[in-house]
């Protein structure tokens, strides 16, 4: 142990070990006063033992170090003579951090709280909660009460991870220590553990087995309590979703960090909305026991204090003021019955943004800017909005569709099967195949060092195996994709894919009444959610009229057609898994020559849209077959997406004397641009393709999307 323990130890430092090497806990003194407690490794000059505390070496005496005193007053005499050091001198009033200089009452509570304090911080919409997490990490590393290595933040998303890690380090004096910071997914985090410390851990199952599995580790594994024990401060973001296995983790998690390390938590129950779907379905009762949120669990512990942020930051406009106040006192008032209060927070906000001429149905791209949010309840109203609006460009922000990974990846890799690459080499590829054919690509040094951060190994060199096991995961790295499907104009989505961003104009379409599901209590903390994205504007109208569902399992949307006994839905093509390599290379559905043909085909389409018709072939087992000229295939859809053809087929049969098969022939699916799809070495899917795609496994695919009518066929 104590080996491993000096590697992290910073090399220009005066560490010169003697015996056993261990973290010790010290109390920090100034003024004659204990100000804090850190944990630090124990090190030792000329035998005698130190710490490191603001990247200076301190003697340790009686598990104190003296602030008031210099580093270098303290010999090795004094230290040896047992008696008390004496009072220090007389000092100046201890130095605030730059860090809080700048924050409301509140803020500065939060972000100056001793290293060691737990807290659950109750922080609403504008409130500036990411800015003072990350500046209360900051100010810890600054003050040097805490390692960066040493620093975990849980947080919800890959891309809240993204800013986490960007604002962290503009507060730092030193950048590049953010990138020793650990900012992670609870689901990321549990698998760190499990492969950490379970020889047999694999990645199979759902999130929720992965990380029921690391309960065991967590409780059991001696290894797995010393490295957790290293944990010196957590930061949780968005505790109030964190429910289930989730939280079940996180507590586990809890009870082992050792008691001197701090905890902070942000939370809003006004905004707790992912026990309820996107398409109106409820996926687990926070009141159940069992999916309980994090929150809800730590205040029963009583090891955690409360604090609060309540002046909003984040808008001067007095109707979005109103909202993210008055309102959201109305989701949080317990005292009102809950249909009375979905029908307050309701009229409050029509009354305080509502323009009864704005309709979903009547769209008018024309008049969205490229910074608009748009917002709707349900997953199937904005693939309704983006069929609407095909001609104007704009994005989606969805769950479950494919991360939009950079096309100049697979272009410049399609081929190469080498095990590292060099940067000349690279610089020859990116001349070559990406350099006046695919637009907006940026320049290769920018695209290298993005690399490098993913796959970087000694020699400036990438490491392609391991390339290619980062970029094959459903979690890709920021840097190397877009965090909406498409590259311009105003951004659709749901109000679930936009929880924790922002927008400086917002229109929120709102489900008519009858259309509120029965779970009155969190429709109300949903439309609170989409009304708080705005910064400076907020537009409401009333949005479609539809009878719509997601399949379970896939989740793909579909919507009924107004007229009963019309064979035909609307339905959401272009999901996570609709295409896979094989659908691309694969010998199943492509000669060589076919295969090579098509990967051009994807390289021309470059960032530009066109459409496209999906054919059933009998040949290759009902398969769908893309075509943008009628001929020749560019892809092929995959048996995910046939098997939830056959459940729609049996959705629509319901109640009917016939029964319905998939369709023939599916048309007006649009194919905005192209993007890379890279499968890792242990894939089994490699056995399945042509080369030179089998050995590199990076190739191109199209981006598809369609919300389109889908005509079943009767059976004869």
């Amino acid at each position: 142990m104590s080996a491993q323990k000096n590697t992290l130890l910073k090399p220009d430092l005066p560490y010169f070990p003697e015996g056993d090497v261990d973290d010790i806990v010290v109390s920090l003194v100034r003024g004659g006063v204990v100000i804090d407690t850190i944990r630090r490794p124990l090190r030792w000059i000329d035998g005698r033992p130190a710490v490191t505390y603001r990247r200076t070496l301190w003697p340790v005496h009686d598990g104190k170090i003296y602030l008031d005193c210099s580093p270098t007053t303290l010999t090795g005499d004094e230290i040896d003579s047992g008696s008390p050091i004496g009072n220090p001198p007389n000092a100046a009033a201890p130095e605030v951090s730059t860090i809080i200089t700048s924050w409301d009452s509140d803020q500065q509570a939060v972000i100056s709280a001793p290293s060691s304090a737990r807290a659950i911080v109750d922080a609403g919409p504008g409130t500036g909660k990411t800015a003072v997490a990350c500046a209360r990490i900051a100010h810890l590393i600054e003050e040097g009460l805490l390692e960066p290595v040493n620093c975990l933040v849980v947080s919800f998303t890959q891309t809240a991870i993204h800013e986490f890690r960007n604002r962290i380090s503009s507060f730092l004096s030193d950048k590049a220590a953010a990138l020793s910071i650990r900012v992670m997914t609870v689901d990321a985090y549990a698998w760190s553990i499990r492969s950490g410390f379970d020889e047999s851990a694999a990645l199979t199952g759902s999130y929720e087995s992965g990380i029921t599995s690391t309960l065991p580790v967590l409780r059991e594994s001696p290894e797995a309590a010393d490295y957790i024990e290293r944990i010196e401060h957590v930061v949780v973001d968005e505790a109030q979703d964190i429910m289930g296995v989730r939280a079940e983790f996180l507590c586990e998690f809890f009870n082992r960090i050792s008691p001197e390390c701090g905890v902070t938590v942000f939370s809003d129950d006004a905004q707790a909305i992912y026990g309820f779907a996107e398409n109106g379905s409820v996926q687990g009762s926070i009141e159940n026991s069992s999916g309980e949120p994090l929150t809800k669990r730590l205040r029963k512990r009583g090891d955690f204090t409360a604090a609060a942020l309540k002046k909003i930051h984040r808008s001067a406009s007095p109707i979005l003021q109103e909202i993210f106040t008055t309102v959201r006192g109305i989701v949080l008032d317990p005292s009102s019955e809950p249909t009375a209060r979905e029908r307050e927070v309701r009229s409050t906000i029509e009354k305080l943004a509502g323009d009864p001429a704005l309709q979903a149905r009547k769209i008018d791209g024309s008049t969205l800017i490229d910074t608009s949010l748009v917002l709707f309840r349900r997953r199937a109203e904005a693939l309704q909005a983006s069929a609407i609006l095909n001609h104007v460009p704009h994005r989606l922000r969805l769950g479950g569709l494919p991360s939009i990974l950079a096309p100049w990846i697979s272009a410049c890799f399609f081929d190469v099967t080498a095990q590292r690459i060099c940067r000349t080499d690279f610089d020859h590829l990116w001349n070559g195949r990406v350099v006046g054919i695919l637009p907006d690509s940026g320049d290769s040094e920018a695209a290298w060092n993005r690399l490098s951060a993913v796959a970087g190994i000694q020699g400036d060199s990438i490491d392609m195996k391991r390339l290619r096991r980062a970029l094959a995961r459903r979690q890709l790295p920021t840097g190397l994709c877009t965090p909406d499907f498409g590259s311009d104009g105003p951004i659709l989505g749901t109000i679930h894919s936009s929880k924790g961003r922002e927008a400086e104009s917002v229109l929120l379409f709102l489900p008519t009444r009858n259309e509120s599901n029965a779970e009155i209590e969190e429709e109300a903390r949903i439309m609170f959610v989409g009304a708080t994205r705005a910064r400076a504007k907020l537009r409401t109208g009333t949005g479609f009229h539809m009878k719509a569902a997601n399949l379970p399992g896939s989740g793909r949307a579909y919507s009924y057609l107004g007229k009963s006994g019309e064979t035909a839905l609307m339905t959401e093509i272009g999901r996570e898994g609709d295409l896979r390599a094989t659908g691309l290379v694969g010998r199943k559905f492509f000669t060589e020559s076919d295969a090579a043909w098509a990967q051009r085909q994807c390289l021309d389409l470059g960032n530009k849209r066109t459409v496209a018709t999906a054919s059933q072939v009998a040949q290759i087992d009902f398969s769908y077959v893309i075509t943008t000229d009628g001929e020749r295939k560019i892809a092929v859809l995959s048996e995910a997406f046939n098997d939830d053809l056959w459940a729609l087929a049996k959705v629509l049969s319901t109640n009917r004397r016939y029964r319905l098969l998939p369709p023939r022939q599916i048309k007006h699916i649009r194919l905005n641009g192209v993007r890379s799809l890279v499968v890792s070495p242990e894939d089994p899917d490699c056995e399945r393709l042509h080369e030179p795609w089998a050995s590199s496994g990076f190739m191109l695919a199209p981006t598809v999307i369609a919300y389109t009518k889908i005509w079943f066929q009767k059976k004869a």
